[in-house]
């Protein structure tokens, strides 16, 4: 995947990071409740006999894949916060504007006063300066 494609799917990995950790937040509140089993007591996809150890091997299974997820997601969000690391504070306000806030260059141009020109060659420097990475 190319620098470009991580740069416009930032947002959303860190977006789904945000929600994953609420997520397994909540997995881990559940665990601590304590919450009862389904509200017919029968176990469900368990070998256990006792509803509430089913329920707890579910939610533990349940965290275990949202865990890895996250993982997942932070590892993406990670390697595209180190790249910008490298960038100035001109590369960056580009990039954020064009990658992330989704904007053009004459908005860049009207709102930052940065103009066109100079916009597409930030834009360019700090590509080839994140490729690498």
């Amino acid at each position: 995947m190319t620098i470009e494609n991580l740069l416009r799917r930032y947002p959303t990995y860190k977006a789904n990071l945000n929600v994953t950790k609420l997520t397994i937040k909540g997995i881990e509140l559940e665990i601590i409740d304590g919450s009862p089993a389904p509200s017919d007591g029968m176990p469900r996809g368990t070998d256990t006999s006792n509803p509430t150890e089913s329920k707890a091997m579910r939610v533990l299974q349940n965290s275990s894949s949202y865990e890895r997820y996250r993982d997942r997601m932070q590892l993406k969000v990670d390697v595209i916060e180190n790249a910008l690391s490298v960038l100035t504070d001109k590369e960056k306000t580009v990039v954020d504007r064009l990658y992330f806030r989704q904007e053009t260059y004459a908005k860049i141009d009207y709102e930052a006063g940065i103009p066109r020109g100079t916009c597409k060659r930030l834009k360019n420097e700090a590509l080839s300066k994140m490729e690498p990475l």
